[in-house]
């Protein structure tokens, strides 16, 4: 019918809901997954954990590995771009861009969490469109998965079609915590249509010793929230239907492709000036919070290092503050005449 009607995209939010948080849940300690460029350019945020060889020495000692740039990290409330002299501290959160090859490498390697055994468990709290879809994509990656669902006939159902536990009860009920062991499980992901009621079972999942927990929020004053009592990733049906729609709207005007942690970071993909000169990337370092993560060029997509250059024709994405989008914008677009000054 919407397409009779010439719609041309029909944005469901709650499936969008479940497919960012079955992204995040799949990728160890992830508290962010993103991809560009038909998913030739990904970008992960993650916490380093005490042990992390990113986290044994300056940044210009350790290095990175091929076709990663780090774009920020985040220290309290401090956002920074992470520079040659940068020693990582456990609890930093890390964003990344780069090649599927080089951010596995990152993750496995740089940042992995050794004290961590096999983490394909998980204990979902809400069997309504999203919890459900998310346990179909765990169950489908070989994960052991426990659905918590307080509709008894809902329950029932559920129990039929999918091959996992599933217990009728309250997420909030301590002794279906206890009873079930939930609390010996890596990950838990509350996903209920309540935001108060998701509240609760997270930081009971966190007081029972869940390391890593998920939880949903659709009011948006409530996002920052969640975040701030403790839980690792908090997201929303609005926001997973606002980044749908950024990216069908700028597939075709190259602009803003994503907007991340509450809308406090953008990415950009900008198009080079065609008269720029091949030109260093180390010495296109904007006076802002700006740096470019990946070059487009003829096709092919370039996960740079400050000896890589950028000339006219190329394509960038920008990563950058939202307070210095603007400034980013008129560095990248008029360089070519700064540099002739």
């Amino acid at each position: 019918l919407a397409f009779s009607l010439g719609i041309d995209r029909v944005i469901l939010p709650a499936e969008k809901l479940a497919k960012e948080i079955l992204s995040i849940v799949l990728i160890p300690g992830a508290l962010n997954v993103e991809a560009f460029e038909g998913g030739r350019v990904r970008l992960v945020k993650k916490e380093v954990k005490e042990g992390a060889h990113i986290a044994s020495g300056d940044l210009r000692t350790i290095g990175v590995p091929k076709g990663v740039v780090l774009v920020m990290c985040r220290r309290g409330e401090e956002i920074f771009i992470p520079q040659g002299d940068t020693h990582f501290q456990p609890g930093d959160q890390i964003t990344a861009m780069g090649a599927a090859k080089g951010i596995n490498k990152l993750l496995t390697r740089f940042l992995r969490d050794r004290s961590r055994k096999d983490p394909r468990r998980s204990t979902i709290v809400g069997g309504g469109v999203v919890g459900t879809a998310v346990a179909r994509g765990l169950l489908a990656a070989g994960w052991k998965v426990k659905l918590i669902e307080s509709d008894e006939s809902r329950a029932t159902d559920l129990a039929a079609e999918l091959d996992c536990m599933v217990i009728h009860g309250d997420g909030t009920d301590i002794s279906i915590f206890e009873e079930e062991h939930i609390g010996e499980d890596p990950v838990l992901v509350a996903v209920t249509s309540n935001d108060e009621k998701n509240l609760l079972v997270s930081l009971l999942a966190k007081q029972e010793g869940v390391p890593r927990i998920v939880t949903r929020a659709d009011k948006a004053t409530n996002e920052r929230l969640f975040e701030r009592a403790g839980i690792d990733v908090v997201r929303s049906a609005q926001g997973a239907a606002i980044n749908s729609v950024l990216r069908a709207i700028n597939a075709s005007d190259k602009d803003l492709i994503a907007e991340l942690d509450h809308g406090d970071v953008k990415v950009l993909r900008l198009d080079v000036p065609e008269d720029l000169q091949p030109t260093p990337l180390k010495e296109m370092r904007a006076p802002v919070f700006a740096i470019v993560g990946a070059v487009m060029r003829g096709g092919k997509v370039i996960i740079p290092q400050g000896s890589d250059t950028v000339q006219g024709g190329d394509s960038i994405l920008v990563f950058c503050a939202s307070e210095d989008e603007e400034t980013a914008r008129h560095f990248f677009d008029t360089f070519p005449s700064r540099t002739e000054a």
